[in-house]
């Protein structure tokens, strides 16, 4: 499917949202949305499944799925 863009839409930093690197991780909105939560994303040592997995077993609540849907 081709975009306009591929910029992600909720920052002003026109980054490019890729897979590897998207806006729901590293964007400034979005990592002020995770401090918010409590929420820590080890973006350096794990797999984007591996993150998800740890974060939502340390998250503590069963909404962390919903959390998931509302924050992409």
């Amino acid at each position: 499917m081709h975009l306009d863009s591929y910029n992600c839409v909720r920052c002003v930093e026109n980054v490019e949202e890729t897979i590897a690197s998207s806006c729901f991780l590293e964007c400034l909105c979005s990592q002020a949305f995770w401090i918010f939560m409590g929420v820590h994303w080890d973006l350096i040592n794990l797999q984007p499944y591996d993150m998800i997995a740890e974060v939502c077993q340390n998250f503590g609540s069963t909404l962390f799925r919903e959390i998931i849907i509302v924050a992409t």
